[in-house]
């Protein structure tokens, strides 16, 4: 009954992925998550696959001159033993072409791409605005 309670052995470990309720209609909408690699090897975060968008990019935020700009990056480095945390204002997953609006408490399926795990299947849950605001 405990064993959900500490991280798997050997395995990238997914948590706590979300995104905020969003309109099909606007341009992209942005996913968090918790990535911990618990195995014995560093590995590097590269991709994430949905059916509910066109396409995916991973992203960081990143402050010069005073001015916070938004950036594509090929990927995150998960040192073996590390947590890597994708946050609002920090690195995220972009997602664009949207194929329905993300409703508040729906979950949806995605596929985080690893160079050494591979394919990692994760569950979203989409937050309201409001509850998101709560935490902020």
């Amino acid at each position: 009954m405990l064993a959900g309670c500490f991280p798997q052995a050997n395995t990238i470990e997914i948590s706590d992925a979300y995104m905020v309720e969003t309109p099909k209609k606007f341009p992209a909408a942005a996913i968090f998550m918790m990535v911990s690699n618990n195995t014995d090897i560093d590995d590097r975060m590269i991709g994430f696959k949905t059916d509910r968008a066109g396409r995916a990019e991973l992203h960081t935020m990143e402050t010069k001159n005073d001015i916070m700009k938004m950036r594509r990056v090929d990927g995150y480095d998960i040192a073996s033993g590390d947590m890597h945390t994708l946050k609002p204002m920090a690195d995220h997953i972009m997602v664009f072409d949207m194929v329905s609006d993300f409703v508040d408490g729906e979950t949806f399926d995605g596929v985080v791409v690893f160079e050494n795990a591979g394919e990692v299947p994760v569950t979203i849950i989409v937050k309201s605005r409001q509850s998101m605001m709560k935490h902020h």
